[in-house]
């Protein structure tokens, strides 16, 4: 008899636990899909990987994210904010891994060589996509540790984010030179970049983007009238400029500066000192686009 009642609760026990399981991962399935994904840009790029058809995406940081907030549908935007040159390697070749690239546009900006980007490395995302090797039909995020991990922070999408920004055209003078000079200082790019991880991961993401045959178009992003001029003869900008035109060339892709677009970059199209506002995004978005791609675009008409 006792047995039996062992036996018999052993079996409620694990069913139990099997119920209490299946109702763990629909509510958190829920929970990710209605709340995380919508509102944290990391856990959108990973569902992006997985069910995106686009074949033409945007990369890069925050700057990109912001000048192309009004882009063509056709293009998958993961951008994200402070995202390293390794973390870019990844999510490319993980959004290619399942699909044939057709136009890419990845940033070509100083600040990816900066100390802060160098020192966060890959960021763990050398652990996420593991499904993507297995292309299945139907993902439950709750598995894909690139969407489950952005759990906790479910409390933080229900705050009001501060932000000390203003419209940059509503900033003093000395306001906008202050912090014009703080995020040079914060954005200048490493003396030794060509020997970092950092350089050697871009340049391995350009030959991944070249061997599939992608038509790519390395693009610097918009900044200030302030921080043009307080970087005109800064050498670490300079040398990273230099460096990123010569790696379109050797790669045979497409490099286009802002200055090349026939855009006035006045105070009013900005948010901040490097990042456009919506109505300079779109401004930017559509030349930039016709910039990198004209060809393109001329032999498709």
């Amino acid at each position: 008899m006792r047995n039996l009642f062992t036996s018999f609760s052993s079996r409620h026990y694990a069913a139990g636990l099997i119920i209490g399981l299946l109702l763990y991962i629909g509510a958190a399935e829920i929970v990710l899909r209605t709340y995380v994904v919508s509102n944290h840009k990391p856990a959108r790029n990973a569902v992006s990987i997985y069910a995106s058809k686009n074949k033409d995406i945007i990369i890069g940081d925050s700057h990109t994210q912001n000048a192309f907030k009004s882009e063509s549908p056709s293009f998958t935007n993961l951008s994200m904010g402070g995202i390293s040159v390794e973390m870019m390697e990844i999510l490319i070749k993980e959004y290619y891994r399942n699909r044939d690239p057709h136009r890419v546009i990845i940033i070509a900006s100083p600040q990816m060589f900066a100390q802060n980007r160098i020192e966060k490395g890959n960021w763990g995302y050398n652990k996420y996509f593991k499904f993507n090797m297995l292309n299945p039909p139907f993902m439950l995020y709750v598995f894909e540790k690139a969407v489950s991990s952005n759990l906790a922070i479910i409390p933080d999408l229900f705050k009001r984010k501060k932000d000390d920004l203003v419209e940059w055209e509503k900033a003093g003078k000395d306001d906008r030179e202050r912090r014009t000079s703080a995020r040079i200082k914060e954005q200048r790019p490493v003396i030794n970049f060509k020997q970092t991880k950092s350089f050697a991961s871009y340049l391995r993401t350009l030959s991944f983007l070249k061997e599939k045959g992608a038509d790519v178009c390395l693009l610097r992003t918009p900044v200030s009238q302030e921080y043009q001029e307080m970087t005109s003869d800064d050498n670490g900008f300079k040398s990273a400029d230099d460096a990123f035109k010569k790696m379109a060339a050797q790669y045979g892709f497409k490099y286009v500066d802002f200055k090349q677009l026939p855009i006035t970059y006045d105070d009013t199209i900005f948010v901040n000192q490097d990042h456009l506002n919506s109505k300079g995004s779109k401004i930017f978005a559509p030349l930039a686009e016709k910039y990198c791609f004209e060809k393109i675009l001329a032999a498709e008409r």
